[in-house]
């Protein structure tokens, strides 16, 4: 044990990798995490968390993490996935982060509405229970009062009490119909909280598919990336230029270059390359996602060209 720990995440690791770094300082445990491509610190983090090798022999993970080339054999040089395959990977990275996004704002949202509720249930009760004593007394007395030859000395008395038991008999109707709503809600709201926090708990298998599915389309962009790089088609240069012939400009246009036929390809777009990818930022769906994500990167080359960023199609706008 120490007073801070540091755990410096530079390569593949295992649940027992990072819990026993990450458990030893008195005051403060912290993690710096060496990303690859568009991964996150914490993509690379759960991929750890849900793996574990206790059971696996050192010697078989060592053959895994080394996979030495032949010597003197050529790689065969990746080619760019299908269509069908880009889209479908596409809509599932934004499956799992829209359910995941929602399950812990669901989290939130769930306990405050069950808290709301049970102790709206709890008030319906109390009031239920007093309305059926406030009933219960004015019938006493009107079973007391309400008699020949003593009815007419207590009429104000009597009428009064009427109205205490109309009342009272009110609050209870009404008691009774929320509680039974309530009760036929709560189950609803109960199977809600749990189904979002069991989404939370899952998080680690999550996000390990998620990190998995990331690595092919790295893998498919970087396979576009070479043959666009080659021999770029005419749309692809009408939107972003002519490939730079060097330096970090060059693998700019790359990246754009192949986010842009990625995007195309995946969802089927054959026009308006220009203005390819502009949706609103409200617009939650794959395709929107990642044609956000393709926009950034031409804009990425655009600033580093020194170069205004293609004028945005018009579109609906609030004004005042």
């Amino acid at each position: 044990t120490v007073d801070r720990s540091f755990l410096f995440l530079d390569g593949p690791a295992d649940t027992r990798g990072v819990y026993v770094p990450m458990t030893r300082g008195r005051h403060s445990n912290e993690a710096f995490v060496v990303v690859e491509g568009e991964e996150t610190a914490r993509d690379v983090l759960a991929q750890a968390l849900a793996r574990s090798w206790i059971d696996e022999p050192a010697v078989a993970r060592r053959a895994k993490l080394q996979r030495p080339q032949p010597y003197g054999e050529a790689r065969e040089p990746e080619r760019p996935l299908e269509a069908a395959q880009v889209r479908q990977l596409l809509e599932r990275e934004h499956e799992i982060g829209r359910m995941l996004a929602r399950a812990e704002s669901g989290i939130r949202m769930y306990r405050e509405d069950l808290d709301r509720t049970i102790g709206r249930r709890t008030e319906l009760a109390e009031g239920l229970s007093g309305g059926e004593e406030r009933r219960d007394r004015a019938q006493e007395v009107l079973d007391g009062l309400d008699r020949p030859l003593v009815r007419r000395l207590h009429r104000s008395e009597i009428l009064k009490t009427r109205g205490d038991l109309n009342q009272a008999q009110g609050t209870i109707r009404q008691s009774v119909a929320e509680l039974a709503e309530i009760e036929t809600r709560l189950p609803g709201i109960q199977a809600s909280l749990a189904k979002a926090q069991a989404t939370v708990l899952d998080r680690p298998s999550l996000e390990h598919e998620r990190h998995g599915i990331r690595r092919e389309l790295d893998r498919d962009l970087s396979a576009r990336a070479s043959g666009l790089a080659d021999d770029p088609p005419r749309h692809v240069v009408d939107r972003l230029g002519p490939r730079p012939e060097r330096g970090a400009a060059s693998d700019i246009w790359d990246e754009a270059a192949a986010r842009l036929d990625q995007h195309a390809t995946a969802f089927e777009i054959r026009d308006s390359y220009p203005h390819l990818g502009r949706s609103p930022s409200w617009e939650d769906t794959a395709m929107a996602t990642n044609g956000r994500a393709m926009s950034q990167a031409c804009e990425r080359l655009d600033r580093s060209l020194g170069r205004a960023p293609a004028i945005e199609p018009p579109g609906l706008e609030l004004g005042i």
